[in-house]
C-alpha cells in the first residue's frame, strides 16, 4: 500500500505497520493535461490513500475551466488524517464546484449533504467509496443507480469492510 504522506504519519494511521520509504516524482492532473494535450475523461477513479485533497487542487485548472467529470473518489478519514487534514475539506472542495454526493455503503448508496461535523452518513463508517456528480451533468447516470440507491441490487456493490472503521475523530 503506497502514500505521499509523512512516514511517521502513514505508520500511524496503519497502527504502526512497517513502512518502506521510496523517492518519487508526481505530476498534477493540470499539468499533465497540458503536457499531453489530452481531454480530460468523463469518469474518474481518485483513489490516493489519503491524498484527494492533493489531487484536487492539482487539478484546480481544470476544474476553473469548467470541466465536471463524474467521480468515484476513495476518502478514508483515518488516511486522509496522514497529511494533517479530514475528509470535509476535499467534499466541501467538491461541493463548491456544483458536487453532490452518494456514498456507497453497505445497505446501497446513501445521499448526504456534507457539514464540517458530520462529513459521512453515519452507515458510510463502513465504507470507502463515494459517487460525486454534479446534477444537470450526470443525471442520466446517476437516476440509472436508483437500485442501488434505493437498497435493491445492493450485491453490485460488493466491497470488503475497511480495515477500521470510517471516522472522522480519532
Amino acid at each position: 500500500m503506497a502514500s505521499m504522506a509523512r512516514p511517521d504519519r502513514w505508520r500511524d494511521a496503519h497502527m504502526d505497520a512497517p513502512v518502506t520509504s521510496y523517492q518519487a516524482r508526481f505530476l498534477t492532473l493540470d499539468s499533465f493535461l497540458a503536457w499531453t494535450r489530452e481531454a480530460l475523461p468523463d469518469v474518474m477513479k481518485i483513489d490516493v490513500e489519503g491524498a484527494e485533497l492533493l489531487v484536487l487542487r492539482g487539478a484546480a485548472g481544470t476544474f476553473a475551466a469548467g470541466a465536471r467529470p463524474l467521480l468515484v473518489v476513495e476518502v478514508f478519514a483515518p488516511w486522509e488524517r496522514a497529511f494533517g487534514y479530514g475528509p470535509w475539506e476535499s467534499l466541501s472542495w467538491l461541493g463548491d464546484r456544483g458536487y453532490r454526493f452518494l456514498f456507497a455503503c453497505p445497505s446501497g448508496l446513501i445521499e448526504h449533504v456534507p457539514s464540517p461535523s458530520t462529513p459521512f452518513p453515519a452507515e458510510y463508517e463502513q465504507g470507502y467509496n463515494i459517487l460525486a456528480f454534479v446534477p444537470d451533468k450526470h443525471d442520466e447516470r446517476v437516476r440509472s443507480l436508483d437500485p442501488l440507491r434505493s437498497g435493491e441490487k445492493v450485491e453490485l456493490l460488493p466491497m470488503d469492510p475497511p480495515p477500521m472503521p470510517n471516522r472522522i475523530t480519532a
